[in-house]
């Protein structure tokens, strides 16, 4: 199989001492062969601008997850000392829900002073 175009025409189909009546066709093949090379280089600038593009994207999106795992990292090992059979991001967990609600009972309690 090949990879030219259906509309492709090798340098040795026209021969110099063709009739009249077949270099108009060489001259209009000529210049469709012409065009379509433009749109080829066209979809592939397009391409490799795409390409630049997903890189550049990909590339953010690395420095982004790295940064994001390391503040992870950093709040994970903050916990000293897990509960058994919790990983240290289910204690970490539990600590931050725990501090949660006790701030939210705290101020659930003072509402209810100033109501008396």
């Amino acid at each position: 199989m090949s990879d030219l175009p259906d509309d492709f025409v090798p340098d040795d189909a026209y021969e110099i001492g063709e009739p009249d009546s077949l270099k108009g066709t060489f001259i209009e093949r000529l210049a469709q062969q012409a065009k379509r090379i433009a749109e080829l280089e066209a979809e592939l600038e397009a391409a490799i601008i795409s390409n630049k593009l997903k890189d550049d994207v990909i590339e953010t999106r690395g420095a982004e997850n790295e940064r994001l795992r390391e503040q992870y990292c950093d709040l994970i090992y903050q916990v000293e000392q897990k509960y058994d059979g919790e990983s240290r991001h289910e204690t970490a967990k539990r600590y931050i829900c725990q501090r949660e609600q006790s701030r939210s009972e705290g101020a659930d309690k003072a509402a209810l002073k100033g109501e008396q």
